[in-house]
């Protein structure tokens, strides 16, 4: 079984809150889709909209803005 580690001061860092609480929750979902997966941080777009409660359109916009805050 694996596991993600996240900071504690991860919902309070000036990028998350940049991103807006949407693009963290995916970014908190594609670490653990990495993790569960094993592929060292690669999510294939196949897998953008399986990974996630948010419509294919949305997560690729919500993963658009991850890029975009860095």
């Amino acid at each position: 079984m694996t596991w993600v580690r996240l900071d504690d001061n991860f919902p309070g860092h000036r990028k998350v809150l940049a991103a807006g609480p949407e693009a963290a929750w995916l970014h908190i979902e594609g670490l653990c889709y990495c993790a569960h997966q094993q592929t060292d941080g690669a999510i294939p777009g196949a897998a953008l909209a399986k990974l996630t409660q948010f419509s294919k359109p949305k997560a690729a916009k919500l993963a658009a803005r991850l890029v975009e805050v860095g």
